[in-house]
């Protein structure tokens, strides 16, 4: 029978464990940990559960330069086969999506993790994919809608921006990596977001020139890398950035010519340099300092705004993720540019936070597994004076200490087939 990890282990895992063991498998990751882990049996639970939380297991799986314990390596090649397996089906679905794009005369751009596979950045099992992101036009989010209902799907939540779509037979989802899990598809018309008051849009570049039917690629890499900022920059907002983001940039950074890196970063056009690329260039430099030429920072750095441009100099992973146990009453305020933003920012949330919350495309799945989603802002208030950790952190941890079997589900080999 497995009990749950008292208070104290649970305390000193949020305070000291996680954020240590966070910062060696990333740079496990980036290749530049070759020394197995002093780790007691506590920190290599933990360790599963960041690896799950980052993305990382599979990439662990064949990449680690030590001899780490038995248990810790079975976990891996379990997360690697379950990877591998989930991919297929989603390889599989994709193929099946653009067949009847064509025939509907519809176009879409699959985005992020496919685009990657699709460029063989990864191989199979390499890198998890929660879900499918597919950008269409306005015009055919509802025929692409009714499309994927035909292939056993029903909407979830809707907005003018999109819609979230989930299996109609999707089984109960697992905290780690399994081949089980429903994939659920998002529909995208626009690729924005307010940083934190600011809008953002990149939806225009993104595009390729002469859309066909049926499955696209990005206009071009440097509108992919585009992407994968714009997204680990929002992700940094809200510390939920993952490191396989980091990973991915790291991969596609050096398939990217001098020409095009220029004009993702000094747009051509006279456009605003994008600000908001810095913390995430940063941090990508802090584990892969090799993976960017030189000063592209230091073109995007002085259209930063200042406070966030020094505190992205000392920023880990382990700040801006979920490893960080702490909870903010103002996520992003470091994101405004000046201070009558910050007085805007902060007072919609107080004002509308929890109705805000309500309306993100996902949520009414999410909010019934995660209550605290939806919380008012006033509770959440309540939470921070009374310094209670984050409660997705918690939860993941509980899950690790306590070996819960959803975590390890662990030992069994999934065949591929």
């Amino acid at each position: 029978m497995h009990r749950p990890p008292t208070a104290q282990v649970l305390s000193r895992a949020l305070r000291v464990m996680l954020p240590k063991v966070t910062e060696r498998l990333a740079f496990a990751v980036a290749g530049q940990l070759d020394a197995v882990p002093i780790w007691d049996a506590h920190e290599w639970r933990i360790a599963r559960a960041v690896a799950v939380i980052h993305g990382i297991s599979p990439l662990l799986a064949g990449r680690q330069k030590w001899q780490a314990p038995e248990g810790w390596q079975n976990f891996l090649q379990a997360q690697r086969s379950h990877t591998a397996a989930r991919y297929a089906r989603m390889a599989a679905l994709l193929e099946d999506i653009d067949y009847r794009a064509v025939r509907e005369g519809l176009a879409f751009l699959p985005l992020k993790g496919a685009a990657l596979h699709r460029l063989e950045l990864y191989s199979p099992g390499d890198r998890p994919m929660a879900d499918i992101d597919l950008l269409v036009r306005p015009e055919q989010l509802g025929s692409m809608s009714r499309l994927l209902e035909g292939l056993g799907y029903r909407s979830v939540a809707a907005s003018s921006g999109g819609e979230v779509l989930v299996p109609r037979d999707q089984p109960p989802p697992r905290l780690s990596e399994h081949r089980d899990n429903g994939i659920t598809i998002e529909l995208h018309t626009t690729i924005s977001h307010a940083m934190p008051m600011r809008l953002v849009d990149i939806t225009a570049t993104l595009w390729p020139k002469h859309p066909r039917l049926g499955r696209n690629h990005y206009g071009s890499l440097a509108a992919l890398m585009g992407h994968l900022l714009m997204h680990a920059a929002v992700n940094m907002q809200v510390r939920t950035v993952r490191m396989i983001q980091l990973h991915d940039m790291a991969l596609l950074a050096p398939q990217i010519s001098v020409a095009d890196w220029s004009s993702l970063l000094t747009p051509a056009d006279g456009s605003a340099a994008p600000w908001w690329a810095m913390p995430p260039l940063q941090l990508l430099r802090r584990y892969y300092p090799d993976a960017l030429p030189a000063a592209t920072i230091d073109r995007v750095a002085a259209a930063c705004p200042a406070l966030l441009r020094a505190a992205a100099r000392r920023q880990k992973l382990a700040d801006v993720s979920v490893s960080n146990p702490r909870r903010a009453l103002f996520p992003a305020l470091l994101w405004a540019g000046s201070m009558p933003e910050a007085c805007r920012f902060m007072s919609r949330r107080i004002r509308h936070g929890s109705r805000a919350l309500r309306g993100r495309p996902g949520l009414p799945e999410a909010s019934e597994i995660q209550p605290w989603i939806v919380r008012s802002h006033r509770r959440r208030a309540l939470d921070v004076f009374l310094r209670r950790p984050r409660p997705e952190t918690v939860m993941m941890l509980t899950a690790a200490l306590a070996s819960d079997p959803s975590f390890a589900a662990d030992y069994e080999q999934p065949s591929v087939a």
